[in-house]
């Protein structure tokens, strides 16, 4: 869904599913940091920051639905 580095460009809601936020190590070892499930937000915290890019890669391990809003629409 987002990689790292990627510019945050709206704020997230996850209605359904689970994506987890993840770093790989030095040895390419991937080290989940936190789950996203239903009712909770991405890109809230980045969306008005100085610099917003997502610091860590976000991906959905099961099929999701998420809704989206633009800063804009914000």
């Amino acid at each position: 869904m987002y990689s790292k580095g990627d510019s945050c460009h709206s704020f997230d809601i996850v209605l359904d599913g689970v994506l987890a936020s993840y770093s790989l190590s030095t040895k390419d070892n991937e080290n989940i940091m936190f789950y996203f499930t239903p009712n909770t937000f991405m890109g809230g915290n980045l969306l008005f920051a100085n610099k917003p890019i997502y610091p860590m890669s976000i991906y959905a391990q099961e099929d999701s639905i998420i809704f989206c809003l633009n800063k804009e629409e914000i």
